[in-house]
C-alpha cells in the first residue's frame, strides 16, 4: 500500500479469471475487446524450489505492446523481447478474442479456458542471423542481418535469397500460470510431452520455462516464397513442451516484501474518536506467558503489541525486538542473552530469535550466500532474496519448512527463524508472512 497526503493506493492479488484485466488494455475505437499489451504486469523475480532464479524486467514500453527482457540481457530490438502477442502490422496481433477483426491468436493458451498464458520472444517471426526478421517494406535477409532493397529493384531476387537464410529457432518461452490456472487440463490436452509426479504449488503464481536446447533449428520456408508456420511459437502448430513441469523448470514468483526496518518508528497519541480516552495500552504490566500478570523486571522486556493478543519481545544485549503472536509459550532466554524461543501451544511450530555481532562484516547479499552454503544437500529452497538490509530465506528439508529473516547491519545481525512441519503449512505460511516483518533494531 502506498500512501500520500491525499490518497491511498491499495494493491491486491487476483487469480487466473482476471488475467485479461491484468495484462489487457482497452484501445480507443476498438470496441469492448481487450488487447494483451500490458506485459510489464508479469515483471518480477521468479525462483525454482532449488533456488535457481530469473528476473523479467521491463524492456521497451512504447509503442504497445510492452516487452520484457530476461535477466537484463535481452535484446534492445523490440521484436526480440518477451510479449504475449503474435506479429501483425497493428495491435490486432494482441487480441485473443475470436470476435476481433481477425483471429491472430488462434489456439494461444490465453484464448482458452485453462487460465494460462504464453510469454515468448520473437512474435513468432523467423530469425535472420540472430534477430527477428520482420520483413516489412523493401527488405531482405543476407544471412546475417536484415538489409534494405536497393533503389530500382523490385526486390524479387533479394526476397528469394532471403528465404534461403530464414530459420525458426526455439527462443525464450514461458507458460505463465496465475493462481487458479488449470495445469491438469493443460496436461490432458497434450501440451507437454511425457508426464511427471511433480505438482507445483497451486496457490502461488509461477512460470514453466521451456528448455529450448531440445528443439533443432529448422528452415522457415517450403520454397522461395512460402513460409511454414513456426512450430516453436504459440498457436495451432506449436510442438509440445519436451519436458513436463518439474522442480527444475517451474519458477515461482518471489513476493517483494516491504522492509519495515528501513522506516522510522512513530507513536500516534490521542484517544479513540468520540470518547476522549488515552489510546496508549502501556500500563507497565504484561503476561509472562503462563497466565499470570507480572511487572516487567528482566532485561528482555515483554510489552503489549498492536497485534491483538500479541506481545513484544525486546532483546537487551543486541537491541532488537519482535512481536510474538498469542498462543506461544515463551521459553527462557538463552544463557548468553542473544535471544529466545517460543513454542506453539497447539501444533509443532516454533519461533526462534537471536542476535549476533557481524563478525565477518557480511553485506546482506554475502550473508544470504553464507546461509545457503551452509544448508544440507537435500534442502529445497523456495525463497532466497535480499531487500534493503533484510535477508529472506525459506526452504523445505526432511518434512520441515524453515523461514528465516535477518536484518544485517555493519555491526550487528538480528534474526528470526520459524519452523513448522509441512502438515502445518497452511498456518505456518501465514505466520511467516507477518511475524518476521516485525523484527527490527531499536537502538
Amino acid at each position: 500500500m502506498r500512501i500520500s497526503e491525499t490518497n491511498v493506493t491499495l494493491y491486491y492479488g487476483v487469480d487466473a479469471s482476471k488475467r485479461y484485466d491484468v495484462v489487457g488494455t482497452s484501445i480507443p475505437d476498438r470496441g469492448s475487446d481487450k488487447f494483451m499489451t500490458n506485459t510489464v504486469a508479469l515483471a518480477g523475480k521468479y525462483c525454482t524450489d532449488g533456488g535457481d532464479c530469473l528476473t523479467l524486467e521491463p524492456g521497451q514500453t512504447d509503442p504497445n505492446p510492452s516487452g520484457l527482457v530476461l535477466d537484463g540481457k535481452g535484446s534492445s530490438d523490440f521484436f526480440d523481447q518477451l510479449t504475449l502477442c503474435t506479429y501483425s502490422q497493428d495491435i490486432s496481433g494482441c487480441n485473443p478474442s475470436s470476435g476481433g477483426y481477425y483471429n491472430a491468436m488462434k489456439d494461444f493458451l490465453i484464448q482458452g479456458d485453462t487460465g494460462a498464458m504464453e510469454l515468448y520472444a520473437g512474435f513468432g517471426l523467423p530469425v535472420c542471423g540472430t534477430t527477428s526478421y520482420v520483413g516489412d517494406g523493401p527488405t531482405y535477409c543476407d544471412g546475417t542481418s536484415e538489409k534494405q532493397v536497393e533503389d530500382g529493384s523490385d526486390g524479387t531476387v533479394e526476397q528469394a535469397m532471403s528465404e534461403k537464410y530464414l530459420k525458426y529457432v526455439a527462443r525464450d518461452f514461458f507458460v505463465v500460470m496465475p493462481v487458479g490456472a488449470n495445469l491438469n487440463q493443460l496436461e490432458s490436452n497434450g501440451y507437454f510431452d511425457g508426464s511427471t509426479t511433480y505438482k507445483p504449488y497451486a496457490d502461488r503464481p509461477y512460470l514453466i520455462r521451456r528448455e529450448n536446447s531440445a528443439y533443432p533449428e529448422i528452415k522457415a520456408t517450403n520454397d522461395a516464397f512460402h513460409r511454414k508456420p513456426n512450430p516453436y511459437a504459440p498457436g495451432t502448430n506449436m510442438q509440445p513442451f519436451k519436458k513436463a513441469p518439474n522442480a527444475h523448470n517451474v519458477y515461482y514468483l518471489v513476493e517483494q516484501p516491504v522492509d519495515f526496518s528501513q522506516f522510522e518508528e512513530a507513536t500516534v497519541s490521542g484517544g479513540r474518536q468520540g470518547d476522549g480516552s488515552d489510546s496508549s495500552p502501556d500500563d507497565g504490566i504484561s503476561s509472562d506467558g503462563n497466565g499470570d500478570d507480572t511487572t516487567e523486571s528482566d532485561d528482555s522486556s515483554q510489552s503489549q503489541s498492536s497485534q491483538s493478543g500479541a506481545r513484544t519481545y525486546t532483546n537487551a544485549r543486541f537491541s532488537y525486538r519482535v512481536d510474538v503472536p498469542a498462543g506461544y509459550k515463551w521459553q527462557q532466554e538463552s544463557d548468553n542473552g542473544d535471544g529466545r524461543k517460543f513454542d506453539a501451544t497447539s501444533g509443532s511450530t516454533q519461533i526462534s530469535v537471536w542476535g549476533s555481532n557481524n563478525a565477518l562484516s557480511h553485506s546482506p547479499q554475502e550473508e544470504l550466500d553464507w546461509l545457503k552454503e551452509n544448508l544440507g544437500g537435500n534442502a529445497n529452497i523456495s525463497l532466497a532474496q535480499v531487500a534493503g538490509q533484510s535477508v529472506y530465506l525459506s526452504y523445505e528439508q526432511n518434512g520441515t519448512i524453515t523461514y528465516i529473516r535477518e536484518v544485517v547491519t555493519g555491526g550487528k545481525i538480528a534474526a528470526i527463524e520459524i519452523t513448522y512441519p509441512t502438515s502445518e503449512r497452511s498456518s505456518g505460511d501465514k505466520l511467516a508472512e507477518t511475524v518476521p516483518l516485525t523484527l527490527k533494531f531499536v537502538g
